[in-house]
């Protein structure tokens, strides 16, 4: 059986990982992505239809 200590280890991992899942969510929906990725694309559209 695991002692208090492991499992507050295990919490705190679980809580880091949280975090890191919850930065990664909020930049895939950010207006800067967004934004990023429009202009990528609408560079690209033009490259293709000025070959």
């Amino acid at each position: 059986m695991k002692d208090l200590a492991e499992l507050e280890r295990e919490v705190d991992k679980i809580k880091e990982r949280k975090k890191r899942i919850e930065a990664d969510k909020a930049w895939e929906t950010s207006y800067a992505r967004r934004a990023l990725s429009c202009s990528s694309h609408t560079l690209q559209y033009g490259f293709i239809c000025s070959s």
